[in-house]
């Protein structure tokens, strides 16, 4: 990769081995998945398949606050973006648009270090939610119902509930 993220170039000596980490931690977990840059912005792309053989494009954007703050996973097939934005935010468990796709609820909208997110975790963490996510919307479509709970994944050892 010849050019660099703005998140890397701020402290190199530290965000170069974090960036080669990531690299490798989302090629053993995702190895279809290509790193990609545009200008200055560093995403993953690739495609997810379901249980019922469905693929489905997915571009992990991250953010100039990595490993601070989450990746953003967005799909990006237009039948995915359409229901979504025809349900709502709160019913089809989105962050609205993105680049053509549509950005998808797998963390609440304040997860960052502290809050569920670390920065150990990478984006192989955040395509597993979002593969999870996709499964569920596939569920939805067929019974109406959303079968995950609320966008709460921080998987530690306390578990977490809304109120």
């Amino acid at each position: 990769m010849a050019q660099l993220p703005n998140w890397v170039g701020k402290d190199p000596g530290k965000f170069l081995p974090r960036l080669k980490q990531e690299v490798d931690l989302l090629n053993a977990a995702f190895p279809f998945f290509k790193i990609l840059m545009a200008g200055d912005v560093m995403y993953a792309e690739g495609v997810i398949v379901t249980i019922n053989q469905n693929a489905y494009k997915v571009r992990l954007y991250y953010p100039e606050d990595f490993p601070y703050s989450a990746p953003d996973a967005v799909v990006m097939d237009r039948d995915v973006k359409a229901y979504c934005l025809s349900q709502g935010m709160h019913s089809a468990h989105h962050r609205g648009e993105r680049d053509g796709g549509v950005t998808l609820c797998v963390l609440k909208p304040d997860d960052r270090v502290g809050t569920g997110w670390e920065p150990k975790k990478g984006g192989y963490f955040i395509l597993n939610i979002a593969a999870a996510w996709i499964h569920a919307h596939e569920v939805q479509i067929r019974s109406g119902r959303w079968i995950l709970p609320e966008a709460n994944w921080s998987f530690s050892k306390e578990r977490h509930h809304e109120q």
